[in-house]
């Protein structure tokens, strides 16, 4: 029993300083995209383990005692608790986790335990995919993979067992990676198989709820000064579309239309659903083919939405077409899901740029659209009031009157205005008259009601960016805009926007373009953002061919071999196959490479020429040696004799004499590498 544990220990020693080192550096890069998910303490933690252990490698300190590790243990447990409410979900699991990653590392007597963290870290690298699914991340994480595989190989080669390995050095760090890369790619055949083949779930198994708002960016039910101004520092994409045939709508007309906003405290808008309900009793959406009725200017596309874990869905200006699936419009034209959308979501839509909306009179709509604060604004009220005597009934008169005014006035848009004080409205309108979209829309609303016009503020996205091959629209999270409906007699819901009255440049050409000059940070200059368009259609890519790779489309990658239900026996039978197969072709590798890797390099460059000859009918045999060998070749191939026997010589001095250098070496590989069997082959020759 003795000499066997003792066999045990030698084939699993304890790590040394150099396992210890790769497997401090793939631990941490596996934990880093989490890093800003997780609270300050625990990179404390993981810093502590490694000083720890880091300490007993150099100067042998005595590993904490047990009953120490074991009260940490509990401890962070409740660290974690504290910190999000529950061990469960996916910040929480992921921060449990990364703690025990760090707990286990203060453990690390054997390399049993070197495993179970390796073990740990292929899973930490998975659980990122729960947060975002970006081909940058898929692209880092197999980097991650890669390096956690080498720290496998250099744990394997302990010095017990292989003292003479190259990748017990640092020198041989390259050798490492290689053969980690190596060892992943050949299981990238089955990686592919699993992903076509595998039963595709309507929704993801990570979809825990609580996590649904953390650290995302949007359009929301809430607008306030500055609100939308911070979205214009994002440049991340909003969404994406696909227009259908040849339908590329003009910058002017992309009104993205989201969430309306209709209640106003005096300092911010919002939306509050319930009043705006149809009949005030029914919780359901109305269906828009009931409202709308006939189309006269259909316009029809693809909206494929980042994730925003809002409920909120963007159409262009009216939609017309009830998307499938848990979708409602209501009657404010609000399109919006009954779930958060927690990851890409495509949807089909059609608009009408040309209806007019609602243009018989609806009461509760109309007062609810002259609800105002009473105690705020009273500057603006009697400009109000002054505009209603001077125009009469006419409401499009003083709508016309209110936008010359903001076109022809010292008013500006500007990225940075300053501040407002109580009476927000009357603040920007008499004093600073600079602002962002919010502010625009937000000023002209309550004008407009304080008139007696009925009046909403319409949030969404206004314009986008044309782009790659086929074209698609891009629609960033910088294009978030607001502007202004009234209820005009007759009319109806008219859209106006009173940005566009004082910085027209922000429809036609962007809101980048209208505040030229106030750049934001690097991604304004050109060529960052030409770059960062290049790496969106390759995002694009990765999105249309990975993330919505659902159950039509691999219906519809099956069908064409004849399979158009993929049950479970199906899929078990079409992996098995794929699996023998991968596994022959893999083996037939390895028996070349390690064939091939055996002989010495000259053996190898003669090897080459040999199947050189071999491909065009002149095979070597096992008992023909190398002169012999020539001599049948350049009888059957005369115009290259001389080239075959110059080869032929400089292998044999390379192989069986002392005159092989390097020189000759390099001489003999240059041979091999041009020589091209010319001619005729002769009839007289065997």
């Amino acid at each position: 029993m003795s000499a066997s544990f003792g066999r045990v220990s030698r084939l699993r020693p304890a790590p040394d300083w150099l396992t210890f080192c790769w497997l401090v550096g793939s631990m941490a890069l596996a934990v880093l995209p989490h890093l800003p998910r997780l609270p300050l303490w625990m990179p404390l933690l993981f810093l502590l383990a490694v000083m720890e252990r880091a300490s007993h490698f150099r100067w042998k300190r005595r590993p904490l005692p047990s009953w120490l590790r074991l009260v940490l243990t509990l401890l962070c447990i409740a660290g974690v608790w504290s910190s999000y409410g529950t061990i469960l979900g996916r910040q929480a699991g992921v921060a449990l986790l990364c703690t025990m990653l760090a707990l286990k590392l203060s453990e690390t007597f054997r390399s049993r335990d070197v495993f179970l963290l390796i073990s740990l870290a292929y899973f930490i690298v998975i659980t990122q995919f729960l947060f975002d699914q970006s081909i940058y991340l898929a692209v880092y994480l197999l980097a991650v993979a890669v390096i956690i595989t080498a720290t496998l190989i250099v744990n394997e080669a302990q010095p017990a067992r292989d003292v003479r390995t190259p990748v017990r050095d640092w020198h041989g760090a390259p050798d490492v990676l290689r053969r980690a890369g190596w060892m992943l790619l050949q299981g990238l055949p089955l990686m592919l198989a699993l992903f076509a083949l595998f039963p595709r779930l309507g929704t993801p198994l990570w979809g825990v709820p609580e996590d649904a708002l953390y650290g995302k960016t949007g359009i929301s039910d809430h607008m306030e000064p500055g609100s939308i101004r911070d979205l214009f520092i994002d440049d991340s994409p909003a969404f994406r579309v696909d227009f259908a045939g040849d339908a590329r709508p003009s910058q002017g007309r992309l009104y993205w239309r989201g969430p309306v906003l209709w209640h106003f405290d005096g300092a911010a808008w919002c939306r509050e659903a319930p009043c705006i309900q149809d009949d005030g009793k029914d919780p359901q959406p109305r269906r828009i083919g009931k409202i709308l009725g006939e189309v006269d200017q259909p316009l029809r596309y693809s909206v494929t939405l980042e994730p925003t874990q809002q409920l909120w869905l963007f159409a262009l200006d009216t939609p017309v077409s009830p998307p499938r699936g848990f979708m409602g419009l209501e009657v404010d034209y609000t399109l919006h899901r009954t779930r958060p959308v927690t990851r890409t979501f495509q949807y089909d839509m059609t608009s009408d740029t040309g209806y007019q909306k609602n243009t018989r009179t609806d009461g509760r709509l109309t007062d609810r659209g002259l609800q105002l604060p009473d105690d705020r604004n009273p500057r603006t009220r009697a400009l109000a009031e002054d505009l209603r005597a001077q125009f009469g009934e006419d409401s499009r008169a003083l709508v016309t009157h209110v936008l010359q005014t903001f076109r022809q006035e010292n008013y500006r848009y500007s990225f940075t205005p300053p501040p407002l004080g109580f009476h927000t409205v009357d603040d920007f309108l008499f004093e600073t008259r600079e602002g962002y979209c919010e502010y625009y829309s937000s000023a002209f609303t309550f004008l407009m009601r304080a008139a007696g016009i009925p009046a909403r503020v319409v949030t969404g996205y206004q314009g986008g960016e044309y782009m790659g091959d086929p074209e698609y629209l891009l629609v960033r999270q910088s294009d978030a805009h607001a502007w202004s409906e009234v209820w005009l007699e007759g009319e109806g819901w008219v859209r106006v926007d009173p940005t566009a009255a004082v910085a027209p440049e922000r429809v036609d050409r962007g809101a980048l373009a209208a505040l030229a000059g106030q750049r934001r940070g690097v991604w304004d200059y050109p060529w960052v953002r030409e770059l960062r368009n290049q790496l969106d259609t390759v995002h694009r890519v990765w999105t249309d061919w990975v993330l919505k790779f659902d159950q039509a489309r691999q219906k519809a990658l099956l069908q064409p071999v004849g399979i158009d239900e993929l049950s479970s026996s199906t899929a078990i039978l079409l992996l098995t196959g794929i699996i023998i197969t991968v596994t022959t072709v893999v083996m037939w590798l390895l028996l070349r490479v390690q064939w091939i890797g055996g002989l010495d390099p000259a053996s190898r460059a003669y090897a080459r020429f040999c199947r050189k000859l071999s491909r065009r009918g002149v095979p070597r045999s096992a008992a023909e040696g190398p002169e012999d060998f020539a001599e049948r070749a350049a009888a059957v191939y005369g115009e290259v004799a001389e080239d075959i026997r110059r080869i032929t010589r400089l292998y044999i001095q390379q192989r069986y004499t002392r005159a092989g250098d390097d020189a000759g070496l390099t001489l003999l590989r240059r041979a091999v590498r041009s020589f091209r069997v010319r001619g005729r082959r002769s009839s007289s020759a065997a």
